[in-house]
């Protein structure tokens, strides 16, 4: 862009741009531009000095670099000064390199409080709500029998015999008809069914109602048949009375 003026203006000139001794140019130069004079097409500066602080102040803006810009003249009075805006375009760019350092930290804390916040809230315990009870575990049933058999059928029996008079049963009247009734039952097989249904020695559905009889239910030949011959004792009062009943029904 040129800046002229008319022939009655007088001379612009960069502040330094050329030593005393040197004829005054007719025109400026500013970072590599010349500002033409007299007779070359251009933008004249009207109003002596008013024109020449308004254009001042656009070239320093368009300038926008860190150097000092220092136009003089003289007026119409004849009067010299010197406009010296050099620091408003540093002030500018030393301002727009601030700004994105700013923003840039302000972010940094932000996302630095978000994970804070994110922490916390996965150390934080759950709260369970006022007057609701905890949720009950279940206890997972065994869904199938262990295989094979602790203890053989004839040790199975010399256990049951043993703990006949226990529940007031007579080995000599009574065992007879234990052994006919558990061998139609299951064979005096400890793993005899499933657990969730008929299950063990005496065949108790479902199995886990031998629990009441011990916690080794699930194998234990002695726990099978406490529990067993407790069952007899309480629904037909003796173990040939539990016979009768499942020769008729099929079922004790």
């Amino acid at each position: 862009m040129t800046i002229g003026r008319g022939p009655s203006q007088p001379d612009v000139k960069v502040a330094g741009s050329s030593p005393p001794d040197e004829r005054p140019q007719s025109g400026m130069r500013l970072a590599g531009l010349r500002l033409p004079g007299p007779g070359m097409p251009g933008l004249r500066i009207p109003g002596g000095r008013t024109g020449l602080i308004a254009t001042a102040a656009a070239v320093t803006v368009l300038v926008g670099g860190g150097g000092a810009l220092a136009l003089t003249g003289s007026g119409d009075g004849g009067d010299s000064g010197t406009i010296a805006p050099a620091r408003v375009a540093s002030d500018l760019a030393a301002d727009t390199m601030r700004r994105p350092s700013e923003v840039q930290s302000r972010k940094l804390l932000a996302e630095r409080a978000s994970r804070a916040a994110r922490r916390d809230a996965a150390k934080r315990p759950a709260l369970a709500v006022r007057g609701t009870p905890p949720p009950e575990k279940k206890t997972q049933e065994p869904s199938a029998a262990p295989a094979g058999n602790p203890v053989p059928a004839g040790e199975a029996q010399r256990i049951a015999k043993s703990l006949m008079p226990k529940y007031g049963f007579s080995p000599n009247t009574q065992f007879g008809c234990l052994v006919n009734l558990w061998n139609r039952e299951s064979h005096w097989n400890v793993h005899a069914g499933s657990p969730g249904g008929p299950y063990g020695i005496p065949q108790a559905n479902p199995g886990t109602k031998m629990a009441s009889a011990g916690s080794d239910w699930l194998n234990s030949a002695t726990t099978q048949i406490n529990w067993g011959l407790g069952y007899i004792k309480g629904r037909y009062s003796n173990p040939c009375g539990a016979w009768s009943h499942s020769q008729s029904a099929g079922w004790y």
